[in-house]
């Protein structure tokens, strides 16, 4: 019933898709569905949220649902996976448009251009990214750290060349991991807990100069 709001169990397993919509029909009721996530763990928060809720707010049936989705975790995994592409592809367009127009393309010019498109990016839907950070980390999805590695891996890459490399770490593989993990927790800082009256764009400067200084040291 709609109005059953009982805790669900959580499976031991990482929660998937029971299949892939392939058809436009089943991809526009997947997205419906994962609409209504958004609303429900925005307004409720994850602990409260039910596949039930979920459905009345869909306006789909339970039956509908559960063809996709086996449980709350899959249905919050699939939404915690969109959210992140969105934001990926937004970050990616942002610093090609920046490159194309003939801008500086320093390591700092760049790392500043990314971490700026990062932090407007998480700006898009505040209140869901807040929820999902807090609230839902546990179901973090693999691409995530992935697709954020790879960009960041390349750009490491193209500056530690040359006679005069800007890049210093000596070893890639660590430089992308912690400047990956460094510029999440300074974004996140950033857009959902910043300081009090504290200028949005000097925290933004700061972090960059954070990620630059162990870059260049």
């Amino acid at each position: 019933m709609p109005g059953n709001s009982r805790p669900e169990p959580i499976s031991p397993a990482r929660p998937s898709l029971r299949k892939q919509p392939r058809q436009a029909r089943s991809r526009a009721l997947v997205d419906v569905i994962l609409d209504a996530t958004a609303r429900v763990l925005v307004r409720d928060g994850y602990a409260a949220l039910t596949t039930n809720a979920v459905a009345a707010v869909a306006g789909v049936s339970i039956g509908s649902l559960y063809q996709y989705f086996p449980n709350k975790d899959a249905l919050v995994l699939a939404l915690r996976d969109r959210h992140s592409r969105r934001m990926h592809v937004l970050i990616m367009a942002e610093v090609a448009h920046w490159e194309a127009a003939g801008h500086d393309t320093t390591l700092a010019d760049l790392m500043a251009r990314t971490l700026h498109a990062a932090i407007e990016a998480h700006r898009l839907e505040p209140a869901l990214h807040k929820v999902l950070a807090l609230e839902a980390a546990h179901l973090e999805t693999h691409h995530e750290g992935d697709e954020t590695d790879g960009f960041l891996r390349a750009l490491l890459e193209r500056h530690a060349q040359g006679p005069d490399p800007e890049v210093t770490v000596p070893d890639l593989g660590i430089a992308t991991f912690i400047v990956g993990r460094m510029a999440h927790a300074l974004i996140h800082a950033v857009v959902l807990d910043p300081p009090p009256g504290a200028d949005a764009h000097a925290l933004e400067r700061e972090a960059v100069r954070a990620v630059m200084a162990y870059l260049t040291a």
